[in-house]
């Protein structure tokens, strides 16, 4: 497969991505996305709300995450290309609630889109199925 050939979009990038969003290391995520990247979050921000806008949006959506949950990680369950600059991902949750203690332990479906061979938009569904739906995907 050629360079031109080869996904934009690879597990190997969504790792990096992932991984410096787990550690909130904003230097790299500067690095790997978009000055204008959204990010369409279920947690942090309230339904509906605007997505959250480049590497200082993600800070905002990291503070506001950590201020409910304690050892926040995610991590992928599974990873499917949908086009040079699109995939899809099963991401998986875990924390505790600070208050509470109560643990978490869920599955989102991610879809992740690519512009200029940089991160430009993360969509976030509760429900893992509607993200291959949102991309002509069956499951």
């Amino acid at each position: 497969m050629s360079d031109e050939d080869r996904p934009s979009v690879s597990r190997e990038r969504f790792e990096a991505f992932l991984g410096a969003l787990n550690s909130r290391d904003f230097g790299a995520l500067d690095a790997l996305l978009t000055s204008e990247v959204a990010f369409q979050s279920l947690v942090g921000g309230s339904e509906g709300a605007e997505p959250y806008s480049g590497v200082e949006g993600l800070r905002d959506w990291a503070n506001e995450v950590d201020a409910v949950w304690e050892d926040w990680h995610q991590e992928i369950v599974e990873f499917r290309e949908v086009s040079r600059d699109q995939a899809v991902m099963i991401l998986r949750a875990t924390g505790r609630a600070r208050a509470s203690g109560v643990p978490l332990d869920t599955l989102s479906g991610n879809v992740l889109t690519w512009r200029n061979d940089k991160g430009w938009e993360v969509v976030a569904y509760t429900d893992p199925r509607e993200a291959f739906e949102a991309v002509g995907l069956p499951e």
